[in-house]
């Protein structure tokens, strides 16, 4: 977090862009989780995966750049600048992010209620308390996700270093939360996470091409996790109606069993 971030998504918008820019917002810090990982229950939890926060901007019917993201972008320049007690704030505004009622509902909502009807007989509090984790392949924000590109993306997650320090980010909250299921929303995440955690010998399955649906195994610090891609949900081509999910928990189940 002492990273120029604004830099960052300068060169990022360069690097990553399928032609004029990767689209990027230098206004905010990047968001390592969203959640609190120390409350997760080891063994049983989901790590799930998207692709980048929204951005939302000041004034819009949201709200979310008041209640969130302003607060980031205070604590943490405050941070920069030399106040190391707004780190700590920072941290608590991540674990909190549930628990203080500010979340997206527009994305959040929509993935709880898929998660409880297919994985996990329980309450949104504790869905998102206990058994569901949120990261973003991209931590930085953007309106829109078309200006990047996935080949880019792939190719400099072996060499930019700001790409790098996040990785070491990803691999750790992994190994603490240790997931029963990595689960990959969104084509960049799977293309990611293969080819960084990819095993030679057990190349991701396809399942179900309409979806963009893959089963297999990834290996994060000498342990294999069990994984589940599929397209951006809520999506044309990602599992969008309540019966896509069914089928899709269906046929993981099946595979898991086996």
């Amino acid at each position: 977090m002492k990273r120029d971030y604004s830099k960052d998504v300068e060169e990022l918008n360069l690097l990553l862009a399928k032609s004029d820019s990767a689209d990027l917002r230098p206004e905010a810090p990047p968001i390592p989780f969203t959640g609190n990982p120390w409350s997760k229950v080891k063994g049983e939890c989901t790590l799930l995966v998207g692709i980048n926060p929204k951005w939302h901007e000041p004034g819009s019917k949201t709200g979310q750049f008041e209640s969130e993201i302003s607060e980031s972008i205070s604590l943490i320049n405050r941070f920069r600048d030399g106040d190391e007690d707004c780190f700590s704030k920072y941290l608590d505004q991540r674990k909190n992010y549930f628990r203080e009622g500010f979340e997206y509902g527009g994305h959040f909502t929509y993935i709880a209620n898929r998660f409880i009807e297919n994985w996990y007989s329980t309450d949104k509090h504790s869905l998102w308390q206990k058994y569901v984790f949120n990261m973003d392949i991209l931590p930085w924000f953007s309106d829109k996700t078309k200006g990047i590109s996935n080949e880019k993306l792939v190719s400099e997650y072996s060499q930019n270093k700001a790409l790098l320090e996040y990785r070491v980010i990803i691999e750790e909250l992994i190994d603490l939360i240790k997931p029963k299921r990595i689960q990959l929303n969104g084509v960049p995440p799977r293309l990611v996470f293969q080819e960084i955690f990819g095993i030679d010998s057990e190349p991701l399955l396809l399942i179900d091409d309409s979806i963009g649906m893959y089963v297999g195994f990834l290996k994060i610090k000498n342990l294999r996790y069990p994984v589940l891609s599929h397209n951006f949900g809520k999506t044309q081509t990602g599992p969008n109606s309540i019966q896509q999910w069914k089928d899709m928990a269906k046929k993981y189940s099946e595979w898991s069993a086996n």
